[in-house]
């Protein structure tokens, strides 16, 4: 896969080739921050630096996680001339004798690890999730400027009042190294589901999206294979049907519904009010499974990641709703 491009309907074989061949010759060193220091511009949004006498291109991402530590933001760096760059280097990098991990290949820095995070391998990550789910087919995977995004589809349902393309199919999540300003390395598990007839996505309520930790590589590799396989009970066997049984849900008020959703669950007050401007788009019938497309098609147009992936989640705080009333949302009695 080159820059950045999505591979659909893979196999588990063709991404792991795929993995051990972007992985060859990295290399992970131990350095401190004054090892690093500004050297020019480059083309692409890339900034050279120097690691030990070395130079190196690093990405927009990346040199925020290094600036990020030593106080000084990224936007405001990029915005400054040569001179003025060399000289924020020389007083805030250059002075600084913290210890990190950096993770390099050829002439790029790929990412700056906090040394109290065990860094383990994307090929040994992939390998335990997959022992975890199996034999699933992979519907989409990035791996690109740091990151790496890998979807398993592990179930597929068709709603049987709808029409006979209506389909949804849920499955499991996995995010290394994240588009983050974050130091520490990030290894991020959860379950999704897909409608397809409209492509929107959700991430599902029954642990969204959960950082994975551990003091060494095989704690590490033990939570994720923890998290895979309850994240694949949840989504396959829980969120999926009530999801599709949304549909049978009548809601009375949805700009109700999704104006309490949202403020229980933090969501911006611009997105909210967006979110209430198309209400009406809803139509004359509407359903909780129509207020989750709703907001997960918003979702879609988010480009800020944090907020995106905020508002996803709430498609799946709203499937929760099944247990509530569609008017109030205070929980029903049994």
């Amino acid at each position: 896969m080159e820059n950045g491009k999505v591979v659909k309907l893979l196999t588990p074989d063709e991404v792991r080739r795929q993995l051990v061949n972007d992985a060859k010759d990295e290399t992970v060193e131990t350095i401190t921050m004054n090892d690093l220091s500004f050297v020019d511009e480059a083309k692409d949004d890339m900034t050279i630096l120097s690691l030990k006498k070395k130079r190196f291109e690093v990405e927009p991402d990346t040199l925020e996680s290094i600036f990020r530590q030593v106080g000084v933001p990224t936007n405001f760096f990029l915005r400054c001339n040569k001179s003025t760059k060399q000289s924020i280097s020389r007083q805030f990098l250059e002075t600084n004798k913290k210890e990190v991990q950096v993770l390099y290949r050829e002439n790029r820095i790929k990412s700056i690890l906090s040394t109290k995070t065990p860094y383990v391998p994307t090929v040994d990550i992939f390998d335990a999730a997959q022992k975890t789910i199996g034999k699933s087919m992979i519907e989409t995977y990035t791996h690109n400027k740091g990151k790496f995004i890998i979807n398993w589809i592990t179930e597929i349902a068709s709603h049987p009042l709808k029409a006979v393309n209506d389909i949804s199919k849920a499955g499991i999540t996995i995010e290394i190294g994240k588009p983050s300003v974050h130091f520490d390395f990030g290894i991020c598990v959860g379950g999704f589901i897909f409608r397809l007839i409209c492509t929107n996505g959700m991430i599902t309520s029954r642990n969204e999206i959960t950082q994975v930790k551990g003091k060494d590589r095989d704690e590490i590799l033990a939570n994720i294979k923890g998290l895979v396989s309850e994240s694949y009970e949840a989504v396959s066997k829980k969120e999926l049907p009530r999801f599709m049984h949304m549909a049978e849900v009548a809601v009375d008020d949805p700009a109700n519904v999704v104006n309490q959703m949202a403020r229980q669950n933090h969501i911006p007050r611009g997105h909210i009010k967006t979110l209430l401007d198309r209400v009406p788009m809803i139509g004359h019938k509407p359903s909780m499974y129509a207020v989750i497309n709703l907001v997960t098609a918003y979702a879609k147009e988010i480009p800020d990641y944090y907020q995106r992936r905020k508002v996803q989640t709430l498609g799946g705080e709203v499937l929760k709703a099944e247990h509530k009333c569609p008017t109030c949302l205070h929980a029903l009695k049994s």
